[in-house]
């Protein structure tokens, strides 16, 4: 799949839980560039100084709530 980034949006995420996996889309100026994080990873963007994100923990809370939905 070929991403885009509209004009100016510099990043974008698209997160997989099936998968278990993020795709961050960058663009901006430069040519679009796509980077996947793995379940095990952490993200961190000079777009947000000091975020991180653990993408396990993250995907952790969606099993939670996908089980809770469960009858």
């Amino acid at each position: 799949m070929t991403n885009t980034c509209a004009p100016g949006v510099l990043e974008y995420w698209i997160i997989d839980r099936f998968r278990r996996r993020m795709t961050v889309v960058r663009g901006g100026t430069d040519p679009v560039t796509e980077i996947v994080i793995s379940e095990q990873e952490t993200y961190t963007t000079p777009l947000l100084p000091g975020f991180a994100l653990p993408l396990a923990q993250l995907l952790a809370v969606a099993d939670a709530v996908k089980a809770a939905e469960r009858p």
